[in-house]
């Protein structure tokens, strides 16, 4: 990947719908639009076929999988952690029955690629806890496995090492919004995008959070 924090990136899916005014130029958009719209002359040209809240979304689950491994393998070789995007392409926490399969198993193989960083970033902070929730309360779901009781673990207030969890913030309005959702989540370090910059941003506005300022809960912006 051409993005510099990142060492990849690994799409267990495309597709996502717009939701506050960073999303007004969405590149994954654009690219999907590239890669998977029509053939120019059809219709009114191009489109984004996984976009919207009534497009499908396209799942490529077994092809991630099979990404995320061989970025496993590589780190172990080469002795350090690889830093993955985790759904440059979509929105990891976007609230649809029909990604919860693929969200169960991308979580799985999250837990069995430790030597790999999972940033997830979202600008949907508030369905995190609620999806999980949901993932572990899924009928068939083994809670005394090992991924099981990993999962537990990441509701109860111990997250995993390897995966950070993040926001993007376009502006102060879009900050005071997600930002407090994003704390309301452990996580083993919490990030926040400030990209798309559509106005100033001050992390030490707002009220304060457990007798601090939320700048002192956040551990990396990018900008």
């Amino acid at each position: 990947t051409n993005i510099e924090w990142a060492d990849s990136t690994v799409n267990f899916w495309w597709g996502c719908q717009k939701v506050s005014p960073a999303c007004a130029h969405c590149y994954a958009e654009a690219l999907d639009a590239r890669f998977h719209g029509p053939e120019p002359g059809l219709g009114k040209g191009r489109h984004a076929p996984h976009w919207g809240p009534f497009s499908p979304r396209l799942l490529r689950v077994e092809a991630a999988r099979q990404e995320a491994f061989r970025l496993q393998r590589k780190a172990k070789k080469e002795g350090r952690r690889l830093r993955v995007f985790t759904n440059s392409m979509a929105d990891f926490f976007e609230d649809r029955r029909d990604l919860d399969e693929a969200r169960y198993i991308a979580l799985g193989t999250m837990f069995e690629t430790p030597d790999l960083t999972w940033m997830v970033l979202t600008k949907r902070p508030e369905q995190i806890r609620k999806l999980l929730v949901h993932i572990y309360s899924a009928e068939g779901v083994d809670r005394l496995s090992p991924f099981g009781i990993w999962l537990g673990k990441c509701l109860g207030g111990t997250p995993p090492a390897n995966i950070w969890l993040g926001t993007t913030c376009e502006n102060q309005e879009w900050a005071d919004k997600r930002v407090p959702e994003l704390l309301k989540v452990p996580a083993a370090v919490r990030f926040l995008s400030v990209e798309p910059m559509l106005g100033p941003v001050n992390l030490n506005a707002g009220p304060v959070w457990r007798g601090k300022t939320r700048l002192n809960y956040l551990d990396w912006i990018i900008a």
